[in-house]
């Protein structure tokens, strides 16, 4: 019996996880691409003191299909985290470029 079964790729989804400490805070990222194309953009915002264990959560900044926002535990001198996040875009943003033209 023949399978004539026959797929084809639609969408390539890639998900990559990473870690950041800057003089802020100790940020967990995660980030999603599809057909090389990145979507969103999603960090964890933790204490300093989170990089060697102990994990206290401040909040979340994500960026998604151009929408920012975010959720902290408090709006006390959050700035600093969003400048942290700026960064990121912008660093996370010129890899992607650097795998586009290595493809």
């Amino acid at each position: 019996m023949e399978n004539d079964l026959s797929m084809e790729i639609k969408n390539i989804v890639v998900t990559k996880s990473m870690t950041a400490l800057t003089a802020n805070a100790y940020y967990q990222l995660e980030t999603s691409a599809s057909n090389g194309i990145l979507n969103r953009i999603s960090a964890n915002v933790l204490t300093p003191a989170s990089a060697q264990g102990q994990e206290e959560y401040l909040g979340n900044i994500s960026y998604e299909n151009h929408n920012l926002s975010c959720s902290f535990l408090s709006v006390e001198d959050v700035s600093a985290y969003f400048k942290d996040f700026e960064g990121f875009m912008a660093e996370i943003g010129t890899q992607q470029q650097q795998e586009k033209q290595s493809e």
